[in-house]
């Protein structure tokens, strides 16, 4: 549990009914659904429609695990999303991926140890 520094375990916790068990189930199965081809698929093609879809998944997603600054940049970029600001998503998206891919890597980390 201390391996994971840039999660809010205590939030993750909770949407776990404070059971360690079940928390580190949610985190991986958080790896294994990962969402990054899709994102990434889903804004090359400009595909908005399920690209919020995905935003609004990593958000909730994010949450649940604890990960409250991550889901707050998939919140922006939902919420960019539905207001039609696609010049926001451009100028974010990337910087949302890599702190994704920071995050999938940490928990995989953590998880193998």
């Amino acid at each position: 549990m201390s391996k994971l520094t840039d999660l809010n375990t205590e939030t993750g916790l909770t949407y776990c009914g404070g059971m360690e068990e079940i928390y580190f189930e949610v985190l991986e199965e958080y790896c294994n659904a990962n969402l990054l081809d899709v994102l990434e698929r889903t804004y090359a093609e400009e595909d908005w429609t399920n690209y919020i879809i995905q935003a609004h998944a990593l958000k909730s997603t994010s949450l649940t695990i604890g990960a409250e600054s991550l889901s707050e940049e998939a919140k922006g970029l939902e919420m960019a999303g539905k207001d039609s600001r696609y010049d926001d998503i451009k100028k974010n998206h990337a910087a949302v991926i890599e702190h994704y891919k920071q995050v999938l890597e940490h928990i995989r980390e953590a998880i193998r140890e």
